[in-house]
């Protein structure tokens, strides 16, 4: 049952609870405040600025970052030495003449971040109209929980934002492809199946699928 049909049945048994227990009709102000409140807990509110200048300059670098994983250290440095970026989707990013910000959110011990996020360094590496900042997931909850994939707390997520920090959108945690083959296929399987089966997929993409999405955010383009 959708919200409005919770609302409106609801309502149904407020007005019928009134008038059987009061012998009177509910009035009509009551019932309008009574819907004012459910529909103020169950809708969702525009989603407050979390981002400033100042806090997008104070996060970690990627170097920083990475000078700082304790867990996957060799595969963290490995992967970003190998990480490319295709001079294609970098030409074109530059093309789009505007500036744009990422935030990463991550932790070391995420295998989708370790695969991810060296890609999306090198592509800021690469393009002088983009920058990138990391962020951990657990010590930033509220950028966390504005981000969330269904009710999850999944990583990574990067956060575009312009250049006056106003959100484009985000995208996370892993390219859509990926995601909808774990979702129906990879979930059935043993875990370390699974993750063989996704480390196969990262080595044969090389990133070229995450730039590509992230891409569609900073011109607007939305799947």
């Amino acid at each position: 049952m959708d919200i409005a049909s919770q609302a409106s049945h609801c309502l149904r048994m407020l007005m019928h609870c009134v008038t059987t227990r009061f012998n009177t009709i509910a009035p009509i102000g009551f019932v309008c405040w009574v819907a004012a409140s459910f529909l103020n807990n169950q809708l969702p509110n525009p989603k407050p600025t979390m981002m400033t200048r100042e806090r997008y300059q104070a996060a970690a670098t990627f170097l920083e970052y990475l000078a700082t994983v304790q867990k996957n250290q060799e595969l963290w440095h490995g992967i970003y030495q190998r990480a490319s970026v295709p001079l294609d989707l970098a030409q074109q990013i530059t093309d789009l003449n505007q500036n744009y910000h990422l935030l990463a959110l991550s932790e070391d011990w995420c295998g989708d971040a370790v695969n991810l996020l060296p890609v999306v360094a090198r592509l800021a590496e690469a393009t002088p109209n983009v920058q990138l900042r990391v962020l951990g997931r657990d010590a930033n909850p509220d950028l966390m929980d504005a981000h969330l994939t269904g009710t999850a707390r999944s990583i990574p997520v990067v956060i575009v934002y312009d250049q006056e920090f106003n959100e484009l959108g985000w995208w996370g945690p892993r390219p859509a492809e990926l995601q909808k083959w774990v979702k129906e296929v990879g979930l059935t399987m043993d875990k370390d199946e699974r993750y063989r089966h996704i480390r196969a997929w990262y080595a044969r993409d090389k990133g070229r699928t995450t730039i590509q999405e992230i891409m569609g955010l900073m011109e607007g383009v939305t799947t």
